[in-house]
């Protein structure tokens, strides 16, 4: 799966892109801090995904190429999010 940055439209080989951009969808960090709307929604987008994983695990892996994701008491692993994503690469065949 290839995705592209919202805002520049180019993909993951243009920088890091984490998932905080409108609807989660995948931004570069610089066209995230290019202007402080998009800084601000940033900042709400992780937000929301932090609460989500509070309320969905026993804990919150937060340095994950997907944000913040819930741990998973019984194992102690968090899910690092889909494979394919821009910071992920395919699983193999």
């Amino acid at each position: 799966m290839s995705e592209n940055c919202y805002y520049c439209h180019k993909g993951a080989e243009a920088g890091e892109m984490r998932p905080y951009g409108p609807n989660m969808s995948w931004v570069h960090f610089d066209c995230m801090m290019e202007a402080s709307d998009r800084e601000k929604a940033a900042a709400n987008q992780f937000s929301m995904q932090l609460d989500s994983a509070i309320v969905h695990g026993e804990g919150v892996a937060l340095l994950t190429e997907n944000g913040p994701v819930p741990i998973d008491a019984a194992t102690g692993t968090s899910e690092s999010g889909p494979a394919g994503s821009p910071n992920q690469p395919e699983p193999p065949e």
